[in-house]
Parts: structure tokens; C-alpha cells; sequence
């Protein structure tokens, strides 16, 4: 539990930084806007900031789906269809 704590500070702090030299610019993206910890039940909870989600969406090499829709998959190869399925969508 110490541990998770210790990530959801981690991650908060976190950015990335993305260079575009044909425009000359650098640009410097948080990753996460808020990380709640649940001391009760052990998790995290996380939101990405709006910023490196468009950042996603234009970059054309991730899938983006809702873990909800995967999160009662046991299977890797139904996990991995649905990407596939989603990439197309």
C-alpha cells in the first residue's frame, strides 16, 4: 500500500516533453491532472490531463478504449480482439 501511495505522487509530477522541430518548439505535457489513492481498498484512480489525450488521439499509433468494457475479459486474446476491433472503429 506504501507503494501505490508513494506511485500516485509519482505520477502526478510526471510529464513528458515532445519536440517539433519543423515548428521549432517543445512542448511539455503532464501526464496525470489527479491520482486518488484509496487507503481503504488499496487502489488508485487516476485522470490523464486533457492535454495528453488529444496528444493520443492525434498521434495515430494507440487505441484508445474504456477499461470498463474490458475489465470482465479473462482471456489475452479477447482483451487483444477488442484492441483490434477498436483500432478500426
Amino acid at each position: 500500500y506504501k507503494i501505490l501511495k508513494s506511485t500516485a505522487d509519482k505520477l502526478v509530477k510526471n510529464q513528458i516533453t515532445i519536440e517539433k522541430p519543423e515548428l521549432f518548439e517543445t512542448q511539455v505535457i503532464n501526464i496525470v491532472d489527479s491520482a486518488t489513492y484509496s487507503k481503504r481498498h488499496g487502489t488508485i484512480k487516476i485522470e490523464f490531463t486533457k492535454s495528453l489525450m488529444e496528444y493520443l488521439k492525434a498521434s495515430k499509433n494507440y487505441t484508445m478504449y474504456n477499461l470498463n468494457e474490458i475489465a470482465d475479459l479473462t482471456s489475452i486474446y479477447a482483451i487483444r480482439l477488442y484492441e483490434l476491433i477498436q483500432q478500426y472503429k
